[in-house]
């Protein structure tokens, strides 16, 4: 407990004085587990568009940018509760990777206890989680024209 509780206090330092604000900028994906968590605190129905906040620009409208908290810290996504990690399937077994721009992220590189922490939330979480929600985690922001193109020599 004590490990958790300095960890907290590293993040309270290092995020509030970030410029980046990742968690105002980025979107988390929602599976139905997270939003069956989320429910719990707020019934809106209108509140989720597929695996996304049905907010504009798909933000979470629990941030609170002035104070750079989650407002639903104990009832957050996945995607959240494992950040600055994503999940990844590799060889057939799950993997984290660390999403470097986060300046969390120098402190967790040699540590193994997050990463470790990480991995255990994943795989508790992912067992709720339909093989759709995974294909659809894994494939956000995958851009099929995009790709198609690529393999085109960039023809349509």
């Amino acid at each position: 407990m004590e490990k958790a509780k300095k960890f907290k206090k590293l993040c309270d330092n290092v995020c509030l004085k970030c410029r980046v604000d990742c968690c105002k900028k980025w979107s988390p994906f929602l599976s139905e587990y997270d939003k069956k968590r989320i429910r719990i605190i707020n019934k809106d129905e209108t509140l989720f568009d597929g695996n996304l906040f049905n907010t504009k620009n798909k933000r979470c409208p629990f941030y609170d940018s002035k104070k750079k908290r989650c407002a639903i810290h104990e009832y957050r996504p996945l995607d959240c509760r494992i950040y600055p990690y994503s999940f990844w399937f590799e060889m057939g077994r799950i993997d984290l990777w660390l999403d470097l721009k986060c300046q969390i992220s120098k402190h967790l590189i040699d540590s193994k206890e997050f990463y470790n922490q990480a991995m255990n939330n994943t795989k508790s979480e992912l067992v709720h989680w339909s093989e759709g929600e995974i294909i659809g985690y894994l494939m956000e922001g995958f851009d099929i024209e995009k790709f198609k193109k690529l393999v085109n020599g960039g023809k349509k």
